[in-house]
C-alpha cells in the first residue's frame, strides 16, 4: 500500500511511537523509510556570534545522535532508516521533503516537544495534516495514568 514513508522526527515520545507505528508499516509493507528532525532557526539576537556557533553545534551534535539512535531502533526490526536533518519550520519542511522525496505517507506524533504552545496555536501534526499532498497517520499521545 504505501511505499515511501516519512516519519516527522524530534526526538519527543510521541515522535518515537510515530517512528515505531513508521518501522512497522515500512516492513509490513516492503517501504521505504526515512526519518526527518527539523531544525527551528536560532534567534538572531545572541550577545556574540561565538554564542550562536556554539548553539548551532549543540543542537547538530543533539540530531545527530538522535537520528543514529533512531537508525539503530530500526535496525533492530530489520527495516533500513534514512535520516535527514534540515533546517526551517516544522511544518513546512516536513510537507516539501515529503513532496521531495515522493513519499505517500507521513507519520507523525500528535504533539512533540512544544505541547502547551501547540495546544494554544495548532500543533504540527494538525497544519501538516492541513497541508500534505499525501496521506498523513497522526499517532496520539499515549495516555498513561501513574498512581
Amino acid at each position: 500500500m504505501f511505499t515511501k514513508i516519512l516519519v516527522g522526527f524530534d526526538g519527543s515520545k510521541t515522535a518515537w511511537d510515530a517512528l515505531r507505528h513508521g518501522v512497522q508499516l515500512a516492513r509490513e509493507n516492503g517501504a521505504m523509510l526515512c526519518a526527518l528532525a527539523v531544525e527551528e532557526p536560532l534567534p538572531h539576537y545572541a550577545s556574540a556570534a561565538e554564542e550562536v556557533i556554539a548553539e548551532e553545534s549543540q543542537v547538530a551534535t543533539y540530531f545527530d545522535q538522535l537520528l543514529a539512535s533512531a537508525r539503530a531502533e530500526a535496525a533492530t526490526a530489520g527495516v533500513a532508516l534514512e535520516t535527514e536533518t534540515v533546517r526551517g519550520h516544522a511544518t513546512q519542511a516536513l510537507v516539501d521533503y515529503a513532496r521531495q522525496i515522493g513519499a505517500d505517507l507521513i507519520v507523525v506524533g500528535q504533539h512533540g516537544h512544544t505541547g502547551m504552545l501547540d495546544r494554544m496555536l495548532g500543533s504540527t501534526s494538525d497544519r501538516v495534516v492541513d497541508t500534505a499532498g499525501c496521506s498523513v497517520l497522526v499517532v496520539p499521545a499515549s495516555v498513561h495514568h501513574s498512581s
